[in-house]
């Protein structure tokens, strides 16, 4: 549940940072197959149907360079898939502390990217242990009593179609997308 109301709110991260506070992004660990991505994937849908862009590997968000350039294309969702190589590098982890509570994630040369996108990161392994970097994180442990069976997992995709949004019955949850927009519009 938890994963679900915070991709709800995720959309208005940037807008929360404008306020001068913000909300952790989600690191979401454990073992293999038992749903990290998957939950990740269907708390897309609210805003929309997700695009292959929002599956980030982890060896494409290894750099400044590249961080930037996601965090600044919009406001949706990005899940990071086994970032281990963003974390091994000191100024990639000050990085990434920087983006999740601040506006802007970098400037070179004139130019600013914002930190408008909100990650979630899942891994089979764990963060760095800094302290920093926990309070900038909410951590879900995913243990191997959730890991779920070849059987489970096909049948579950059958009937959800995750990775194939033009059919799956989760665009329907775009509804709670809206409802949210609205209520916050209309404050």
């Amino acid at each position: 549940a938890t994963v679900m109301k915070w991709s709800l709110v995720s959309v208005f991260s940037y807008a929360i940072k404008q306020t001068g506070t913000w909300i952790p992004w989600l690191y979401l660990v454990g073992t293999g197959q038992s749903g990290k991505t998957t939950m990740a994937n269907i708390g897309a849908y609210f805003y929309g149907m997700p695009n292959k862009d929002i599956n980030i590997g982890g060896g494409s968000f290894n750099s400044d360079f590249r961080i930037g350039n996601i965090l600044s294309e919009d406001c949706t969702l990005r899940v990071v898939n086994e970032p281990a190589p963003t974390f091994r590098t000191e100024t990639l982890t000050d990085l990434i502390k920087n983006c999740v509570e601040m506006e802007i994630c970098r400037k070179v040369q004139g130019k600013v990217y914002p930190a408008f996108s909100p990650i979630i990161f899942t891994a089979n392994n764990f963060i760095p242990e800094m302290d920093s970097l926990y309070r900038r994180l909410f951590i879900i442990d995913f243990n191997y009593d959730q890991r779920k069976s070849k059987e489970s997992k096909k049948a579950f995709e059958n009937k959800f179609h995750v990775q194939s949004p033009s059919i799956s019955m989760l665009r329907d949850l775009s509804a709670f997308g809206r409802v949210a927009i609205r209520e916050v519009m209309s404050d």
